[in-house]
């Protein structure tokens, strides 16, 4: 039975989904279809290929080493104060300050436009989804909900960065 937990999960998950739906006419079971394909495929590539394996560990590595970095900062900052109980806020502030502030530069630098374009883009035309939206959903996933909001000012409109920030 134990086997069957995650599928279980899945449907349970859109089960809910579709009975608080207030219009279930516009659900359009291929996106939902696709994107659930995509998800097993990828969980394949990464799971089952050795190369696809190795490629998320060196990705893994290289975000690590970049979150290692806040901690060099962190200690030269604030010194002592990491020594003892209580440090929370002295370790996980300068990690949210320190990547909000990257974000920002990728922003100014138009790294972030060329991500909504590209990645968006592709995603847009597998899933015929708006490209802010399937960055949006992009990001939700690997940056996290307060950084997230960074990545859609280029494109947003008032409607779609509503609707975004709802989900």
């Amino acid at each position: 039975m134990s086997q069957f937990q995650g599928q279980l999960g899945l449907f349970v998950i859109l089960a809910l989904a579709l009975a608080v739906s207030n219009n279930r006419r516009r659900i359009n079971p291929r996106t939902i279809l696709v994107g659930l394909g995509l998800q097993v495929a990828f969980a394949l590539l990464v799971l089952k290929w050795s190369v696809g394996r190795d490629v998320l560990d060196f990705f893994a590595g290289q975000v690590a080493a970049l979150v290692g970095y806040t901690g060099e900062g962190s200690k030269f900052l604030f010194g002592r104060l990491l020594e003892g109980e209580g440090t929370v806020l002295a370790q996980v502030l300068p990690v949210i300050v320190f990547l909000g502030a990257l974000i920002g530069l990728f922003y100014y630098l138009r790294v972030i436009q060329w991500f909504v374009e590209i990645v968006g883009g592709a995603i847009s035309w597998v899933l015929k989804t708006s490209k802010i939206e399937s960055v949006w959903s992009a990001t939700s996933s690997s940056w996290g909900r307060p950084r997230r909001r960074c990545s859609s000012r280029p494109t947003s409109t008032g409607s779609r960065l509503l609707s975004c920030s709802r989900s």
